[in-house]
C-alpha cells in the first residue's frame, strides 16, 4: 500500500488503482499505475509504502475481542518505507501530467519490492 503525505496540508491519502486521489489542499495528488504496483504522484508529495502484510495483520488486531474492549489499548507496528526505485514511482509536476501518465511500452512482472519480500 502506498500513501501521499502532503507537506503544505499534511493530510495523508492513501492511493487507489481506481482514480487519482488528492489531498485536502489540493497541492498533491496520485494514483496507481495499471501494473498495481507503480504510483504516479505530483512533485513534492512525501510517498511512503507501508507493508501489506503487516498492514493486515494490523486490522486482524484491530477487529480481535482485545481490541473491541475500550478500557485496553493495542498497539500496531506497520513496516513502511519511501519508496524510490525505478518501478514504484514516478513524479510528475502538474496533476494534469499525473492523469495522462500511462506505462511505458514494455513488459513488466508483477513484482513487489517491498522491503520484507525476498529476492
Amino acid at each position: 500500500m502506498k500513501l501521499i503525505v502532503c507537506v503544505s496540508c499534511k493530510d495523508m491519502v492513501m492511493l487507489t488503482a481506481s482514480g487519482i486521489r488528492t489531498c485536502a489542499c489540493g497541492m498533491t495528488a496520485g494514483r496507481y499505475l495499471e501494473d498495481n504496483i507503480t504510483a504516479v504522484v505530483t512533485k513534492g508529495a512525501v510517498l511512503v509504502g507501508i507493508d501489506n502484510n503487516s498492514y493486515k495483520q494490523a486490522l486482524v488486531n484491530a477487529l480481535s475481542e482485545q481490541c473491541q474492549k475500550w478500557d485496553q489499548r493495542v498497539d500496531f507496528y506497520f513496516t513502511g518505507w519511501v519508496p524510490n526505485h525505478p518501478g514504484e514511482v514516478v513524479y510528475k509536476k502538474t496533476l494534469k501530467a499525473v492523469e495522462k501518465y500511462k506505462l511505458p511500452k514494455k513488459k513488466y512482472t508483477n513484482k513487489s519490492t517491498t522491503p520484507t519480500d525476498s529476492a
